[in-house]
Formats: C-alpha cells, sequence, structure tokens
C-alpha cells in the first residue's frame, strides 16, 4: 500500500491551520486562568487531566478529571479524535515544536518501530484497567464511592518545576524530532490508545468523492503521519485510528473532494475491490503489519531497551511520573538502537544526518557516539541511585510496623531487624549523596525523613533529630516531619519541646482534627488537662472538626473520672455531629450507669439503626430494656445478639436470664447448659 508519488510543488496553506491554533491558545488561557483561580482562591475545580481518572480505578474516588475523561471519551465515539486534536495541550506543544523545526528546515520522520506502536496500549491497561481488576479479584468493589471536584492541593499530582521542564523539553522538542510527528501520540499516549480505539467506531469520518485525483497534498499536510490519500483510495475513507480531525487534509484538498461525512465506522470498513480483487475487514493492528523498518532481533531490541529505561526512570528521585518515563523510556530505545546499529549496518541515518557511510563513521557520527557516551552515563548513574533509593525503601518498609509503633515503647529488634535496619540505612546514605537534591526538595526530604528513622531505629537519637530537622526546613508546609520530632520529645518528657512541634504541626494544617486529638492527648497523659482542653478549644476556634474534638474531650474527662463533664462533652458533642458513634456508644452507658436507662436505650437503638451493629451494642440494649421491664424489648435484642456472635456465650446467658424471668426455667437451664459448653470450648 504505496501513495503515488507527490507532486513537487507543495499544497496551498491549510485555512483551518489559523483556527486550530487559535483554539489550542484558548485551552492554554484556559488552563492559566483554572491554575489563577486556584491561586486566589485555595481551592478550586479539580484538574480536568485524563489521569486523575485513575483515582477512581484505585480508590474508588470520583473525580473532575474522571468525568472529563469520561466526557471527552464519549465525543470521541461520536465525532471521532476532534479532542485529540483541537484541545489537547501536549498535542498543542508537539505542534508547536514541529513548527519551529520546519522554520530551521527540519522535517521529521516518523520512528516505524512496531514495538512501540503497543506502548500506549499497556499503558493503558496499567493506569487504568490493572488497578480496577485488582480491586476486583480482591473483592474490593466500587461500592464505597466518593467525590472530589474541588481540591485545595490542585497542584499536588503533577511533578516539581525541573521536572515540568524536563517535560516540555523531552515530549516536546526531542520526540518530535527522534521519533517524528506526534511521536508522544503514537508511541507513548495511553488516552491515545483509548481515545484511538473508541475512534473506530465513530461514524464522522474524514471521506472522499470521485472528484479525488490521488495527487497526495492530503498525506503531505497530515501531521498525525495518516496515509490520506491511500486510505481514501482504498477504503473511501480516513480509517487510521491516528486521525485527530485536524481538517488540514480537507482544508487543502484541490478539488474539494474530502469532507467530514457520516456512514459506516472504521471498524466495519472494507477494501477496495479493485486492490488485489478481495475484500476484507480493517485489521485494528495494520500498522503493526504494515511497518517494516526494523528487523524482528532489532524490535526485540528496542523492547529490551525501552523496558530497561523505563524502569530505570520511572520514579527517578521521587519526581519522574509514569508518562514521563514512558516518553523518557522510547528515546532512549531508539538512541541506543541507533548506536547499536552502528555496529552491523554500512549506512545508518538519524533524521537527515548520516552517521555512517560506507561503513565510515562520518562527523555526525562521532558527535552521535560522544553524545551517547555521556546519556549511557546517565542511563547507569540513574539506574545505580534508583537501585540504592528503592533498596532502602524496601528496608524501612519491612521496619514500618516497629517504627509505627516506636514511641509507645521502643521493640527489642532482632539481630536480623537490625541488619535489615543498617543496610536499608546505607543505601539510604548512597542516594543521598549522589543524588542531585538541591533540584528535588521533595525527594531531599524523603530521604532525610526515612535516613532519620533508620537512624533512631539504630539507637542514634541525635542524627534522628539532626534529619527531621532538615526535613522540617525543607518543607515546612508538611506537617510530617513535625509530628515525628513531636513525638519523639514528648516520648522522653520534653514538654516545651513536645509542644512546639505540636504546635507548628497545627499550624500547617489547622483543619485537620487528629493533630489536635494527638496533641492534647499527650498533654492529658503528661497529667495536664486544662491544657488539653484548651488545645482542643484552639482547635474548634482554628476550623477543625468540632465534634471529632468535643467527642476527644469526653474521653479525657471520662480518663479523669469527670462523669457530668465527659457526659456534656459528650451530648454537646452528638449535637455538632450526630454521625459520631463512639460518642453515642460512651454517652448511652454514662446514661446506664446515672440510671437514665431510657436515654441510654434510646441511643443503643439510634446506634444501631445507624448500621453500627455488633454484639456488645446489643447485649448493652438488652440489659438496659431488661431493667425497663421491657423483656419483649429485651429478647428481640439479645436474638440479634445471638446471631451476631452464634458462636459466643454472652447471648446465650442474657437469652437465659430473660426466660428465666419469664418463668420458662426449663428453657433458662437448657440455654445456661449451652453458655457453659461454649465458655469452655473457647476457654481452651
Amino acid at each position: 500500500m504505496n501513495a503515488p508519488p507527490l507532486p513537487k510543488a507543495g499544497p496551498r496553506p491549510s485555512r483551518v491551520s489559523k483556527w486550530r491554533a487559535l483554539v489550542l491558545v484558548l485551552v492554554h488561557v484556559a488552563i492559566g486562568l483554572h491554575i489563577l483561580h486556584w491561586r486566589l482562591a485555595g481551592e478550586t475545580l479539580g484538574p480536568l487531566e485524563p489521569s486523575e481518572a485513575i483515582s477512581f480505578s484505585r480508590d474508588s474516588v470520583i473525580s473532575a478529571g474522571l468525568v472529563f475523561f469520561l466526557l471527552s471519551g464519549a465525543t470521541t465515539l461520536i465525532f471521532g479524535r476532534f479532542f485529540c486534536g483541537w484541545g489537547c495541550h501536549l498535542l498543542a506543544m508537539q505542534d508547536c515544536c514541529l513548527w519551529l523545526l520546519k522554520r530551521f528546515g527540519i522535517r521529521p520522520r516518523q520512528m516505524r518501530s512496531r514495538v512501540l506502536l503497543l506502548v500506549p496500549i499497556g499503558a493503558f491497561l496499567y493506569m487504568f484497567l490493572y488497578p480496577a481488576f485488582y480491586r476486583l479479584w480482591f473483592g474490593l468493589g466500587f461500592e464505597e464511592r466518593s467525590t472530589e471536584f474541588v481540591v485545595q492541593g490542585f497542584w499536588d499530582t503533577f511533578p516539581p518545576w525541573p521536572i515540568a521542564i524536563l517535560t516540555l523539553l523531552l515530549t516536546g522538542m526531542a520526540i518530535v524530532y527522534f521519533l517524528g510527528a506526534k511521536g508522544f501520540c503514537t508511541n507513548v499516549c495511553p488516552y491515545g490508545a483509548a481515545y484511538g480505539g473508541l475512534e473506530r467506531f465513530s461514524p464522522l469520518r474524514v471521506r472522499v468523492t470521485d472528484a479525488c485525483q490521488q495527487c497526495g497534498h492530503c498525506t503531505q499536510v497530515c501531521t498525525s503521519n495518516v496515509l490520506v490519500n491511500v486510505e481514501v483510495r482504498d477504503f473511501g475513507m480516513v480509517v487510521d485510528p491516528e486521525c485527530m480531525k485536524t481538517l488540514d487534509c480537507i482544508s487543502v484538498c484541490p478539488n474539494d473532494a474530502l469532507h467530514i461525512g457520516a456512514g459506516r465506522p472504521a471498524i466495519f470498513a472494507r477494501q477496495s475491490v479493485r486492490e488485489g480483487g478481495t475484500r476484507k475487514p480493517r485489521m485494528a493492528w495494520w500498522k503493526v503489519t504494515r511497518w517494516r523498518s526494523y528487523s524482528g532481533w532489532e524490535e526485540l531490541m528496542v523492547a529490551t531497551l525501552f523496558l530497561l529505561a523505563f524502569f530505570t526512570f520511572r520514579g527517578l528521585y521521587g519526581s519522574v511520573p509514569f508518562l514521563l518515563a514512558l516518553g523518557v523510556a522510547a528515546l532512549m530505545a531508539y538512541g541506543a538502537l541507533q548506536v547499536l546499529r552502528l555496529a552491523y549496518k554500512s549506512t545508518v541515518k538519524v533524521q537527515n544526518y548520516s552517521l555512517k557511510q560506507t561503513g565510515s563513521l562520518t562527523g555526525a557520527g562521532y558527535v552521535y557516539c560522544s553524545f551517547s557516551l555521556l546519556t549511557l552515563a546517565f542511563w547507569l548513574h540513574s539506574g545505580y541511585v534508583h537501585y540504592h533509593r528503592a533498596a532502602a525503601e524496601r528496608g524501612y518498609d519491612s521496619l514500618s510496623p516497629v517504627i509505627a509503633e516506636w514511641f509507645n515503647g521502643p521493640a527489642e529488634l532482632s539481630d536480623g531487624d537490625l541488619e535489615l535496619a543498617e543496610r536499608a540505612l546505607e543505601h539510604a546514605n548512597i542516594a543521598m549523596r549522589l543524588s542531585p537534591l538541591s533540584l528535588f526538595p521533595r525527594e531531599h526530604w524523603e530521604l532525610a525523613m526515612l535516613t532519620g528513622w533508620l537512624e533512631l531505629v539504630l539507637g542514634d537519637e541525635e542524627s534522628f533529630q539532626a534529619n527531621l530537622l532538615e526535613a522540617s526546613e525543607l518543607r515546612p508546609e508538611d506537617p510530617v516531619s513535625h509530628d515525628g520530632l513531636a513525638n519523639f520529645h514528648a516520648s522522653a518528657g520534653r514538654v516545651e519541646e513536645a509542644n512546639r512541634w505540636f504546635q507548628l504541626a497545627t499550624e500547617v494544617t489547622p483543619e485537620d482534627p487528629e493533630r489536635w486529638i494527638r496533641w492534647s492527648h499527650w498533654l492529658a497523659s503528661a497529667g495536664l488537662p486544662e491544657r488539653a482542653r484548651e488545645v482542643l478549644d484552639d482547635g474548634a476556634q482554628a476550623g477543625a472538626a468540632e465534634g471529632q474534638l468535643l467527642q476527644h474531650l469526653g474521653r479525657i474527662e471520662l480518663g479523669f473520672g469527670l462523669l457530668d463533664e465527659a457526659r456534656q462533652a459528650f451530648e454537646r458533642a452528638i449535637e455538632v455531629d450526630p454521625s459520631l458513634v463512639e460518642a453515642r456508644l460512651s454517652l448511652a452507658s454514662l446514661y446506664c450507669e446515672a440510671e437514665r436507662f431510657a436515654e441510654g436505650l434510646e441511643l443503643y437503638e439510634l446506634v444501631i439503626e445507624s448500621a453500627y451493629d455488633d454484639m456488645s451494642v446489643r447485649l448493652s440494649a438488652t440489659l438496659a430494656a431488661t431493667i425497663l421491664g421491657d423483656l419483649e424489648r429485651a429478647e428481640h435484642h439479645a436474638q440479634a445478639a445471638r446471631e451476631l456472635a452464634p458462636g459466643r456465650p454472652e447471648p446465650l446467658v442474657a437469652l437465659s436470664d430473660l426466660a428465666s424471668r419469664r418463668g420458662d426455667e426449663a428453657e433458662a437451664e437448657r440455654l445456661r447448659k449451652e453458655a457453659e459448653r461454649r465458655a469452655t470450648f473457647l476457654g481452651r
């Protein structure tokens, strides 16, 4: 399927390119206004990025990004890939880079690797379908959904500025130059795989009339690398899913033979009879079978190099995101393959530059090899750092159960745990020493935190403090390091230092009730109840959930035996937040202790209605109803307790007591003996 020779005279300028450029400029203006609104308001609509849809597959979170992805997919199913051509900011960047290259007389050729064509599909499966299948396989399901349309941390899912600049350079200029126009879309983009699959079912396509003379102007202007004239000749329409409906081909047709029209989707396209005398369906993997730029073993090398580069750079310095790692891997695979080809091919070219001619390296070849050596050194260095960083994190994760409970009483570590901590610390020190941490403050912060906790496990409290102090200075807006130092000083009884770090942690996240609760809990356990109450009051004034703070105040009052004060705190907590189960249960218990059984029973039954139904609550309700003389109600709760815990003796004891109160001594004796048998069995 070869296109006829293109005419020497170029096609007339596209009439739609300026309109598309204007639309893409407006898209970027809208993005800028979105960011500006977040900066001014402190919160805004979540990022309208398809990647945000991962939160649903992974955590059942319905976000603005998910809705945007579904809507753009629905429009693609109907209208084709107009969104890619007219609304994607990344495609706009690639088109801008292509325009710049052409201004310098460079017309990039497309890299026609069959292996890289499969990358977008694999990336889509990994990003969106794998987490969903994982949840379904382990029975997690998607029932407990939550929504997250308005966010405060708008930039949380975006990389830091060095990575953002690198993304622009690599996914823009470098990929376009080495892999061709829209090289990122063809060889990397997982959303393109999804949109491309939906596009095959779209009835609206570029179609042709009998006025077509196969001049080839349409193919010449197509920046999506579609052989437009070949496809309309063989199928009567464009069937390539890479068609992004930029409409340049329609605009430049000298005979106005091309148009957007409705009809049979590409998935049902048939080749013309004149092509080989057969009619066969268009195959989804057509390009994989058509491209022959690389031999089978070269494609295997591309796959190997791609995977090595991907696993080297993904997550490097805690900053390289998934999509950027895919782009870097594609570039690395292409560049390394050209170096390997120099060893066995007599002629090797990279775009318009000849690296080797008639068996000898050219000047460009020497430059390319020198640059490749530097790139290889960077690749090896990155892999070495990544290995030590991952090894340190694995060791830390293995020790995390011990670390999480450290301040509740340092555990006696086994020799194996001590050896693991020492190895992890050694790996962490190597990663910290070799990483360009000044460019990646988040990575510096994480390594400082990790190193500090490992030092503490190994008994070096001074190094722990030094590392967490460094972490708190690197990211003062992150309260985790403040929490660590607060707990460290609290466990040592240093009240002033502990209060200072608890204060810093709550200043960073004033609306988080858990930090106020932890601070007040420590103050109460240190024998400072008045100060604990003041902290909870401060938390309520700062905007933390008042109901949760009052519930904890009730716990504190109970701990000091102040039952009336505890009851008042729990009552106020329920008034503020009726959903607080613990406050209801504690208040019900206090009512029963004060012989206010009717009020206690009412609260127990409200807890049961709120779906917090377990044996102990049912038995408490049984006791309250029994004391009130409502034996029918008591038996209802006792039977429910028996159904909830059929193997436990306690419900049988309650039912035995109720049978005795009814005068049925035989039934009471039977239930009592059954309860004794179960208690004996459980005691073995």
